[in-house]
């Protein structure tokens, strides 16, 4: 089954389904990072994530230079690039037409999902925080990478951080007692 990122859209398209059916790729920020369509797990590579991530972080499309020189920081940074979206492309993930310059991934996250869910049971919604964002992406060699991702950590920090002020917002009107477990 190939599953393809509609440029237009955030959702993947199954060839081997029917006209209509579309199936959503999901990022998971909110601790671990990994890689889910229609709700299962999809074994991407690390490199393979990182790019995804980067993509679905940036929230446009990116040139395959950036791209490379991001993730790879060699002298074979495209040659690497073209690998890796080879191997995407076996998995039925798609960033974009072979050759072509930009790069796309609009995949919805977990913490789009979290933000969203502020009615939910309030254990199961701080539950749903992880340890650390964008965990398992890091690589002590990459300088470039270390920076972007802990730019994303605080991007990220901050839009909790205000999900978690809302919610706070909510719980002293409907049950003070709550709201006291958001400032724990």
């Amino acid at each position: 089954m190939r599953y393809t990122i509609r440029p237009d859209t955030d959702k993947l398209r199954s060839s081997n389904c029917h006209k209509g059916v579309t199936h959503a790729l999901r990022l998971n920020l909110l601790g671990a990072v990994n890689i889910e369509v229609a709700g299962r797990p999809l074994r991407v590579s690390r490199r393979g994530t990182r790019l995804i991530a980067f993509l679905t972080l940036s929230g446009r499309p990116q040139h395959r230079e950036t791209c490379a020189r991001l993730l790879w920081p060699q002298e074979l940074a495209l040659q690497n690039l073209r690998v890796e979206l080879s191997n995407l492309r076996r998995l039925g993930v798609d960033l974009g037409p072979s050759r072509a310059p930009l790069l796309n991934a609009q995949a919805t996250t977990d913490l789009d999902a979290w933000e969203q869910a502020l009615d939910q049971d309030l254990s199961t919604w701080l539950a749903a925080l992880g340890e650390r964002l964008l965990d398992g992406l890091d690589e002590p060699s990459n300088p470039g990478l270390t920076i972007w991702l802990e730019q994303q950590r605080q991007e990220l920090t901050k839009r909790i951080e205000a999900t978690l002020q809302r919610r706070f917002e909510l719980e002293s009107v409907r049950s003070p007692g709550n709201a006291a477990l958001i400032l724990q």
